[in-house]
């Protein structure tokens, strides 16, 4: 085999076609990767390479077929064919050494776009800034991918007798293999038959590998068809030795020990092995996910809850059409994404894209629109600068879910209230994506009736100020209201909300709930420190005084307290107050109101990562109490510039006019909220029980459990709408028709407690943001083009001259070396 692979290999490499042909592929594959504006990686903003791997297969279809048209139909045409079987080589031999010497020669033109790969190193901001196990893994899946088209090529050279012509079927098989089979699925069939005919195709199975994600069942489709088509070759060589006639046909045959019955036994059994062997894997797979960050690496929770659906899943998502980079990369990943669920569900997750503004008319385009906002998804309109052309578009980065013939709608971009730069609040959107369709999807499949009980009875805000909080739990949970006087058994209920309490908890209710928490009960408290309210901010001699709610001993022993103070923060919501009279009519201004402070520092925790802005009222600080056996993680926190003013606390607004100098808000960062775990020690250990209460059963510690505190009852009140008395959006500010994320913080504490190892795990994925360095590209943007288009054809080049100098030299020195040795040829006589 290493002769024929040796004399493949130098055939071509010491030819001047050969440096052609890589130069014409280098050029094609680097035009569209560094200057076409549509698909440049500069114009994309973004540290990535994928445009390539995207792109090369297309040139492959040109390169490949050029590299092995030579290989068989070459020595047919030269009539040397004959002879070469004759050589001590096996058929296996001949084809192998012929395969692999055009599988190096694919290698090595693939090698110079290592140059595209240090250019955006440089590029990426900051310097290094790309992921580089991804794109090792995408190289990976692209030289597997030129392996399965030099089988191609091989076999197309195997039955042609004119390179042209192997060339030119070469190309052809190469396309339809690779992309055929998924146009046919999408042009005649549905559903897995769809799916069943895309998967016959290279394009469904090079979609993961070109993107760094290893799946086994790839890896086996490729080297099937690799095998399938060198069987293939064999056989086409075999059958044209049976065409010859007469005796020195038999003769001929049996000289090269060809046995055509047994090569195509051969192609029987071998499309049999491979039919089983993808059967198999599809079966048993596993998939080694190499990006840096694990970007296509779903959690455990999201498998299990795919492996378990029962029906199909129809996910309809809005992101298509023309979107700027920046939604490009979010479509993408929530493709990759989908496409991950769906391999994971045994494909019961059917996903198509579509774009809202294709309506036939402008009437059904908006009632299209409006259908959309009535379930959650709202467009976004998006102002975007190209080529110094400034368009605005709308955008709709959400998607409808239906299963069971019920649907949800899931936004995937919450807003950017408080948050950072676009490119931060898109990647949060991108983190966020697998959480918000996995948590979807589990609303919609599940059965199990969760119990979370609203405790009433000390002055709780009532049904309609937590109807927008209550109405969304209702979703996904059973929620009861619970009255602690009148109930005895607590135990069947998950959870417990204690939702801002003005009266004071009895003694027998105190011992309800401690003795809820020792056995393993979980529960949420929203609190109000002090009696703050703005319908008296008007009143100059308005003073916040402390609640007596009987709390504080409880949270104490649980190793928290919440301080009898308010925290004011520049970060802040403005708030309508009345600031004087025109015409007779109270003149109502807008002003900062720091003690309504716009939180958007949170731990980096399941249950608060990635949020938007929520908007607090009238909260308190809190500090930690040493407690032997419990964790405490601050949750939430005011911004660096914030005071704290200690109770009686001034709630005026002409006061506070006065007061609002920067230099007044130093106090850095408050904690407003905390996850507390562990076992935590009874309120009535070593204490009198209260009377009437059964005390069988008590319990001094509880089991390992979680709470949650925070200190603003207000977090879950909604408003109410003056005109029509319905609840708003919790969350919602009328004022400037903004919507903070209050909902989605409780909604995930919530979730978080009941399940701290379910969906809610999803939201710690993390996936760093890759950009470009734009003052790079601004000043040296032909530079980079240049470098990228000239230098992988210079380094062939000088490939090219080193290998013929050193072949020269190598051939020159053994002539060089070569003796001649002078016979005489007329000797004479020697004569005595």
């Amino acid at each position: 085999m290493f002769p024929i692979f040796k004399k493949e290999l130098s055939g071509f490499l010491y030819s001047l076609i050969a440096y052609i042909v890589i130069g014409v592929f280098l050029v094609g594959v680097g035009l569209p990767v560094w200057v076409f504006p549509e698909t440049s990686v500069i114009e994309s903003g973004y540290a990535d390479l994928s445009v390539l791997f995207s792109l090369a297969p297309y040139v492959f279809m040109f390169l490949i077929p050029a590299i092995t048209m030579r290989s068989f139909a070459e020595e047919k045409k030269m009539g040397t064919l004959e002879l070469l079987f004759t050589k001590p080589l096996t058929d296996w031999q001949i084809i192998l050494g012929k395969y692999l010497a055009s599988f190096v020669l694919m290698a090595f033109a693939v090698l110079p776009t290592i140059v595209y790969y240090f250019s955006v190193r440089q590029l990426g901001n900051p310097v290094g800034n790309i992921d580089t196990p991804g794109v090792i893994g995408s190289y990976v899946g692209l030289i597997l991918l030129g392996g399965v088209f030099c089988s191609i090529g091989i076999f197309a050279s195997a039955i042609s007798t004119n390179q042209i012509v192997s060339f030119l079927m070469a190309a052809l098989l190469c396309f339809v293999i690779y992309y055929g089979f998924d146009s046919l699925a999408q042009l005649s069939f549905f559903g897995n038959a769809a799916l069943m005919v895309k998967q016959f195709g290279i394009l469904y199975h090079y979609d993961s590998l070109g993107k760094g994600l290893i799946d086994s069942r790839d890896v086996v489709y490729f080297f099937s068809v690799v095998g399938l088509m060198l069987v293939f070759t064999k056989t086409a060589l075999s059958s044209r030795f049976s065409d010859l006639t007469g005796l020195s046909a038999f003769r001929l045959r049996d000289l090269l020990g060809l046995n055509v019955v047994g090569d195509w036994l051969l192609l029987f059994n071998s499309l049999m092995a491979i039919v089983i062997i993808n059967q198999l894997a599809s079966f048993y797979f596993f998939r080694i996910d190499l990006t840096e960050e694990g970007r296509y690496t779903i959690k455990p929770q999201t498998v299990e809850l795919l492996k378990d659906l029962d029906d199909d899943v129809y996910v309809e998502v809005f992101l298509e059409g023309d979107l700027n980079p920046g939604f490009t990369r979010v479509r993408n990943f929530t493709r990759e994404m989908l496409e991950e669920f769906r391999v994971y569900s045994n494909n019961k997750i059917k996903y198509t894209f579509t774009n809202p503004e294709t309506a036939a008319s402008q009437t059904a385009r908006n009632e299209f629109i409006s259908s959309l906002a009535q379930k959650g998804i709202n467009p976004l309109n998006v102002v975007d600068n190209r080529n110094g052309q400034r368009s605005e578009k709308l955008v709709f980065p959400g998607a409808l879910i239906s299963y069971g013939g019920f649907e949800t709608g899931v936004t995937f971009l919450k807003g950017s209230t408080g948050r950072g730069n676009p490119q931060e609040v898109l990647n949060q959107a991108i983190e966020d994506v697998e959480f918000e369709l996995a948590n979807a999807i589990q609303k919609l499949v599940a059965t199990q009736q969760i119990k979370i009980g609203w405790v009433i009875g000390h002055g709780e805000l009532d049904s309609l100020q937590t109807a927008s909080v209550v109405s969304a739990m209702l979703e996904q949970y059973q929620v009861i209201k619970l009255n602690l006087s009148e109930t005895k058994l607590m135990d069947a209920y998950d959870l417990l909300i204690i939702a801002k309490p003005t009266s004071k908890f009895s003694l027998s209710d105190l011992y309800k709930l401690d003795q809820y928490i020792m056995k393993r009960g979980k529960v949420i408290f929203f609190i109000d420190r002090l009696d703050a309210s703005m319908e008296h901010a008007s009143d100059e001699n308005y003073f916040a005084v402390p609640y007596d709610i009987n709390l504080d001993d409880m949270l104490f022993r649980y190793g928290v307290r919440i301080n009898p103070d308010l925290v004011q923060d520049v970060s802040s919501v403005k708030y309508p107050v009345v600031t004087g009279q025109a015409n007779g009519r109270p003149q109502i201004t807008p002003i900062e109101w720091p003690f309504f402070p716009l939180v958007n520092h949170y731990s980096n925790h399941p249950a608060t990562r990635n949020l938007d802005a929520s908007v607090f009222k009238f909260v308190s600080s809190m500090d930690t109490i040493k407690s032997a056996g419990i964790k405490k993680t601050p949750l939430i926190f005011t911004s660096q510039y914030s005071r704290v003013l200690a109770a009686p606390v001034s709630v005026s607004a002409a006061s506070l006019r006065a007061e609002l100098k920067p230099e007044n808000f130093q106090a850095g960062p408050k904690p407003l909220g905390y996850l507390l775990e562990g076992s935590f020690p009874s309120l009535f250990k070593n204490r009198f029980k209260p009377e009437g209460v059964d005390e069988k059963g008590f319990k001094e510690s509880s089991l390992p459990t979680k709470l949650i505190v925070i200190s603003d009852g207000d977090l879950v009140r909604n408003e109410i709408n003056s005109q029509t008395g319905e609840p708003s959006p919790l969350g919602y500010d009328p004022v400037f028709n903004v919507t903070f994320a209050n909902k989605d913080l409780v909604l995930n504490l919530v979730s978080y407690l009941i399940n701290e190892n379910g969906i809610i795990n999803a939201r710690s994925k993390e996936i760093k943001i890759r950009p470009l360095d734009k003052n790079k590209i601004l000043v040296d943007k032909v530079y980079w083009q240049a470098v990228n288009l000239v230098m992988p054809v210079l380094i062939i080049i000088g490939i090219g001259i080193f290998l013929n100098y050193w072949r020269n030299r190598k051939y020159s020195s053994k002539f060089s070396n070569t003796k001649l040795i002078n016979v005489p040829m007329n000797r004479q006589p020697i004569n005595d």
